[in-house]
């Protein structure tokens, strides 16, 4: 009877973690054809954004966000966008996964558990109060990004911030409080985020 229970708990578990990487997957394919463009821009610049996001109507077509990961994090390697006056209105550093390397991140991956940054184009879904507090859920649009559900990617922040110091995420784009409180008018549903290097 108890081998019978055990066994039976762990059919349940297994089963409630296929439906949870189920639901992540769906979502992510629902997101990815939401969101399509068919450019593909290896270096993004400002021309560019505004042209893929002027192609389809649920984007954000007031601000993106562009993250150059050829800079190294103690550089302002995010930059947010105003689209419609085509200029810079906000630059802040940006930690990148602890699996992408020290300084500067020159490795990358879409893999669960890798801890590393995926490059490509991200949108917002979701803006919510979580662990970190204010945070901003990420959907992958490209192949290179398209676990970014299923790895929970978010856009937060994190106390492992100073002057001289800038810690190393999960794989999440990650800023200083005072950072995810000043872009928080920028940021709604359907604003791009474009990791590049």
């Amino acid at each position: 009877m108890k081998r019978m229970f055990v066994y039976i708990l762990a059919l349940l578990f297994a089963f409630c973690c296929w439906c949870l990487i189920f639901h992540a997957s769906v979502w992510s394919v629902y997101y990815r054809l939401k969101y399509f463009t068919y450019d593909v821009v290896q270096r993004p610049h400002l021309k560019d954004v505004t042209r893929i996001v002027g192609h389809n109507p649920f984007y954000d077509q007031r601000h993106a966000l562009v993250i150059d990961m050829a800079l190294p994090s103690s550089a302002p390697r995010l930059r947010v966008y105003d689209l419609l006056r085509q200029k810079l209105v906000y630059q802040t550093r940006v930690m990148h996964g602890k699996g992408s390397g020290q300084i500067k991140a020159t490795r990358f991956s879409n893999r669960i558990s890798s801890q590393k940054t995926a490059l490509g184009r991200y949108v917002i879904v979701e803006r919510y109060l979580g662990k970190f507090g204010q945070a901003y859920r990420l959907a992958g649009i490209d192949a290179s990004n398209s676990n970014a559900l299923t790895r929970g990617i978010v856009l937060h922040s994190s106390r492992f911030f100073s002057r001289t110091h800038i810690g190393r995420s999960e794989g999440c784009p990650t800023v200083s409080l005072k950072a995810i409180q000043a872009m928080g008018k920028y940021l709604r549903e359907g604003t791009v985020i474009w990791i590049h290097i």
